[in-house]
């Protein structure tokens, strides 16, 4: 039986290219706040929405703990069957922060976080 992936590539799990995991933050939103902070509903369909956005107010060193970077995937870990394991890969411009609901997770430098993303969202 032949791979249906290529020979040279290696089968691994998500902790062995796992560089940190981390849950979001939980902090209170308000209008007014500086800081747009992603949640589980703003996954949709593998993708991020920002049409809701939540609002946070945070000191610059707890920012920096929580600030998204390109290619960081991000898992809903809470509430319903249908969405837990939601999934999206953040790309975003801008200051992001996430929300306690959210898990991110960020690779070592030999993996490739679009590849998990469209594995983390096919059948």
């Amino acid at each position: 039986m032949s791979n249906v992936y290529p020979a040279d590539w290696r089968i691994v799990t998500l902790g062995d290219i796992t560089a940190f995991s981390q849950y979001g933050i939980n902090s209170p939103s308000g209008d007014g706040n500086t800081y747009p902070m992603l949640r589980m509903n703003n996954i949709q369909n593998g993708s991020l929405d920002t049409t809701n956005l939540a609002y946070v107010e945070l000191g610059s060193e707890e920012f920096e703990h929580f600030r998204l970077y390109s290619d960081d995937i991000l898992i809903n870990r809470t509430n319903s069957l249908e969405l837990v394991g939601k999934s999206s890969i953040f790309r975003l411009l801008g200051d992001f922060v996430f929300a306690s609901y959210l898990v991110r997770f960020r690779f070592i430098d030999d993996a490739y976080p679009l590849f998990v993303h469209y594995y983390l969202n096919s059948e």
